[in-house]
């Protein structure tokens, strides 16, 4: 999940933005606190009607979970909502809602509901609520980028729902009393359970969404079932969130009040150092190494299994040619960009999916075997075949979202094709509201993007190059649909994992993305601040954490 002050969109993956949860290590029966910055058992006790204020990188352009994009809406919605399934620290299945569930042929499951499940207006969190939020995920008119993430999952008539074909009512999934969900998909899918961890599979409270219309996510109107409320919302300072008291797990909710603040890196470090921030989203790259040797038990690292580079508009020329794309990948010395541009733990990435990923089978693409001196003669050589050189230079629009670090890492990139290939690369800095309407527009020809995990399994990042996903960047292959079709219908992880591999040649040979980092973001937290893991894949939940009573 990458800062999005730096690589600019960062797409969420049914989010994370859910893409997993912290643990807090406290036992149910003798509520022992366990001290996560490394000193083992602690004596020091939670403190009562703790407040934490945490930075967020951008003000959210929705709290609504079917509308949210990114990262940084992700973890507020996810305080705000509970869905049948969470994920913790190392990508595992939990409990949410669901408290079990069940399946003979992984193509039926059926998921038992807690009877203490309960919206933050104390009404019942009951099975027919699950069935109204995911119709609406998929209905056309809700026009969210849900039917991504949805259909992948393969629950019968999905695609029916989303083409507008067949009515939202005939999705595959029913209450079966009030807390018993039953879902039902088109083919088996063994890692059905993992997909429906994120923000488009949680339910919603029907009848505050239709009495308050397009403002049914406003303080005071929002009916949540996670361990937080909203209770303020101002756009641009802050938004506040209190414990939810009707919240099933409440009694293991001990923080009292969450702020986040919508500011830059720099901004949050600045706050940081002067006691206003408790947790910060990120930290500036230029003083990522003097925190690692000055304040290292401050200093915690998220990692994910997707990667950071451009995405590229596929359907406009020039673009449209893939021997112009994999050149321009080609030409990118990502040693450099991640050694002296960010010089902050990022490693250097040549595929989609990291194959450390559990369910990925170890993957060398042919192009990142040669040195940088051949990359830059195979690009050379692929854009002379299409007709560019430094006589006839290619010329690129790249808009980027406005900041230093994104400015930065837009310069060096573009700076990389001007010496290699002769490309002279438009930039242009605007603000996050105006990237999503440039993206939506097609008006652009790449930009930077992260793309990460939503669940445990290599579909939760490739599934993005399926035709149709991400429409905006027009990619499709029908042979790549294939390969992912016949993972997905798969139960063999075995043999899962080697079409998965087989997935990630296709798009080694396509280029409708250049992955270019695998980043190690690190976040800043302070002592006081416990429940976090020293490394973990995703933001922590506030629900996990906790403020050590210092008195």
């Amino acid at each position: 999940m990458k800062n999005i002050e730096r690589t600019g969109l960062n797409i969420r993956v049914s989010v994370a933005f859910a893409l997993c949860g912290f643990l807090m290590s406290c036992s149910d029966e003798q509520q022992s606190i366990v001290d996560t910055k490394g000193s083992g058992e602690m004596s020091v006790a939670p403190k009562t009607g703790a407040s934490l204020v945490r930075g967020n990188s951008i003000e959210p352009s929705s709290l609504d979970p079917h509308k949210i994009l990114i990262d940084s809406e992700d973890v507020i919605v996810s305080d705000l909502y509970e869905g049948l399934v969470t994920l913790d620290q190392d990508g595992a299945v939990q409990p949410g809602i669901a408290y079990s569930w069940e399946t003979s042929d992984n193509q039926t499951f059926t998921f038992k509901l807690r009877e203490d499940a309960r919206w933050s207006n104390g009404e019942p969190v009951v099975a027919k609520d699950f069935v109204f939020g995911w119709r609406r995920a998929l209905a056309p008119e809700t026009a969210s980028r849900c039917p991504e993430y949805i259909t992948p999952a393969k629950i019968r008539n999905s695609e029916a729902v989303v083409s507008g074909t067949n009515r939202p009512e005939k999705l595959g999934v029913r209450a079966i009393g009030p807390h018993i969900l039953e879902v039902s998909l088109e083919q088996p899918t063994a890692y059905f359970v993992s997909m429906v961890s994120g923000a488009c599979f949680v339910p919603l409270h029907r009848e505050s969404l239709e009495k308050n219309g397009d403002h049914w996510t406003r303080p005071g109107k929002l009916v949540g079932n996670g361990p937080f409320e909203l209770s303020k919302w101002r756009v641009n300072e802050k938004i506040e969130l209190t414990r939810n008291p009707y919240y099933w797990g409440v009694d293991k909710v001990r923080i009292e009040k969450v702020t986040y603040l919508p500011i830059s890196t720099d901004a949050e470090f600045f706050r940081y150092q002067s006691g206003e921030v408790d947790l910060t989203w990120g930290v500036p790259d230029d003083q990522f190494a003097s925190l690692r040797d000055s304040s290292p038990v401050e200093l915690f690292s998220i990692t994910g299994y997707g990667s950071h580079g451009f995405a590229i508009n596929t359907i406009k020329p020039p673009l449209n040619d893939p021997k112009i794309r994999k050149a321009l990948a080609y030409a990118l010395d990502r040693e450099i960009i991640t050694g002296k541009v960010f010089n902050d733990g990022d490693t250097p990435a040549y595929t989609n999916v990291w194959d450390k990923m559990p369910g990925m089978a170890p993957l060398e693409v042919p192009w990142s075997t040669l040195n940088q001196q051949q990359r830059i003669a195979e690009a050379k050589k692929l854009m002379a075949a299409a007709g560019y050189s430094e006589n006839r230079p290619l010329r690129l629009k790249l808009p980027y979202i406005k900041s230093p670090n994104n400015r930065k890492f837009v310069l060096a990139a573009s700076a990389l094709w001007k010496e290699a290939l002769g490309v002279e690369v438009e930039h242009i800095a605007i603000e996050w509201k105006s990237m999503v309407d440039t993206v939506q527009k097609g008006e652009f020809d790449l930009v930077p993007m992260g793309v990460g995990d939503s669940y445990p399994d290599p579909s939760s990042i490739l599934n993005h190059r399926l035709t149709g996903a991400n429409q905006q960047f027009g990619y499709s292959s029908g042979k790549f649909d294939q390969i992912m079709a016949e993972a997905s219908a798969s139960v063999d992880a075995e043999q899962r994992a080697q079409l998965y591999a087989q997935a990630e040649m296709v798009l080694a040979e396509d280029m409708p993305f250049i992955p270019i980092f695998r980043q190690s973001n690190s976040l800043l937290a302070k002592p006081h601040v416990r429940g976090i893991a020293r490394q973990a894949i995703g933001y922590p939940k506030s629900k996990d954490l906790w403020i050590a009573d210092q008195e």
